[in-house]
């Protein structure tokens, strides 16, 4: 039988507890006698170990699982009225997952999702490489534009309008199952 990681969390924090009460986590016999000082900090310890896996066991969504996002958290949050690159709509996603203590996002994971929807491209400028809009992405409000940086060169950032900020919160329950899918595959490398 395959064991989810739950499921071992499930496993451990019975041990821990048993162990906690002065039992054998195994046979359920008494655990032998130590000086009453060291069993005290042991109990102790296995005490505070089980309220963590109780914690864990009770808690939301863990990185690396997909997650179910409800219409409520999703108005929460913020879309810019103007166009902002896509860290600032990563971080705006994240402060409302952060408060709902659901894992948060990476920058990656939700450019390597628009990647895969086609509405990225890989490029490049001066021999340096940049995810671009894809033709298909302007209608959708993702556009490349060309910034001059302080040293006179020209360089390419893609900027999200208010529909494409909503097209990504749409999407975050498809960007978190693409996440853990590549969480699952990658640990088993």
């Amino acid at each position: 039988m395959a064991y989810t990681e739950r499921d071992k969390i499930a496993r451990a924090r019975t041990f821990v507890e048993k162990m906690s009460k002065g039992m054998n986590p195994i046979t359920n016999e008494p655990l032998p006698r130590l000086d009453s000082d060291s069993e005290k900090r042991i109990r102790a310890c296995m005490a505070y170990l089980t309220g963590m896996l109780d914690s864990i066991l009770a808690g939301p969504a863990r990185a690396g699982q997909p997650v179910s996002i409800s219409p409520q958290l999703k108005s929460r949050i913020k879309v810019s009225p103007k166009p902002i690159n896509i860290s600032d709509v990563v971080t705006n996603i994240n402060v409302e997952l952060k408060r709902a203590g659901i894992a948060t996002l990476s920058l990656f994971s939700v450019s390597a999702w628009l990647n895969s929807q086609g509405l990225l491209e890989d490029g490049s400028v001066e021999g340096k490489q940049f995810r671009i809009a894809s033709d298909g992405a302007n209608g959708l409000g993702i556009n490349t534009v060309t910034r001059t940086g302080k040293d006179g060169r020209n360089y390419p950032i893609t900027l999200y309008d208010e529909g494409a900020q909503r097209y990504i919160i749409e999407n975050l329950e498809a960007i978190t199952e693409r996440k853990a899918g590549s969480s699952r595959v990658a640990g088993k490398a």
